[in-house]
Parts: C-alpha cells; structure tokens; sequence
C-alpha cells in the first residue's frame, strides 16, 4: 500500500494465457478522506482486431456517454451515468499500431477500464 497526495492506494497486477493471447489485469484500490474507488483494467496488448464499437454498446446495453475516437483506426468509449453493471465509470479503447496514440502511450491494442467509485461523507 502506498500513500499518493493523502489517498491510500493498493494495487496488484495479474496475466493470464485466454484463448493463446496474454492479457494483463491491473486491479486498484483508492480510498481518500472523501471517495474510494476500486477499478480493474484489462489489457490485450498488441492485439490486432478491434471490438466495433456498436457491438460493444450492444453487448452492455446502452450507447456510450463519450466518443473519444480520433479517427485513424482508434476506438474509446466511455460509459459514466449510464456504466454497465452500475459502475461510476467503463471505458473501452483500442488503439491500432501505428497511431498516434501508441506512439505517445507506447501501448497497442484493447484496454478495457471499469471502476466504481464511492463518496464516503
């Protein structure tokens, strides 16, 4: 555990081998004097093929709040009001090789977030 701005933060990482690809889970936990927040987010790193992103609102109900695709090839999503699984938030993003947004992040493929946040006062 560690202590960022007066926040208490615990993290762990997990792989796992699903259908021969490694994905990556990074599960956090958050808690402040006002909010705790708890997240996962999923990474199918380098992976190729996107999810379309009507089929990903198909398959959680409802559109997405936010569409922050900026065209070549990339995909983000963000749920917030209306999050699947009355989460605060879900964010769904690929990001082709090649993109901009791999050379500044340096990560290709899928990232899946999730996170439900709590008020505490």
């Amino acid at each position: 555990m560690s202590k960022e701005g007066g926040a208490k933060i615990r993290s762990a990482v997990f792989t796992k081998v699903a259908a021969g690809e490694m994905l990556y889970a990074f599960l956090y936990e958050e808690r402040s004097r006002e909010e705790f927040n708890v997240g996962c987010q999923i990474y199918d790193i380098d992976e190729t093929r996107s999810i379309p992103g009507v089929e990903v609102e198909r398959l959680f109900g409802n559109p997405a709040s936010r569409d922050n695709s900026l065209g070549s090839g990339n995909i983000m999503l963000s749920w917030r009001k209306n999050a699947p699984l009355d989460n605060s938030r879900f964010e769904y993003a690929y990001f082709p090789a090649g993109g901009l947004e791999v050379i500044l992040s340096g990560m290709s493929g899928i990232r899946f977030i999730t996170e439900k946040s709590t008020r505490l006062h």
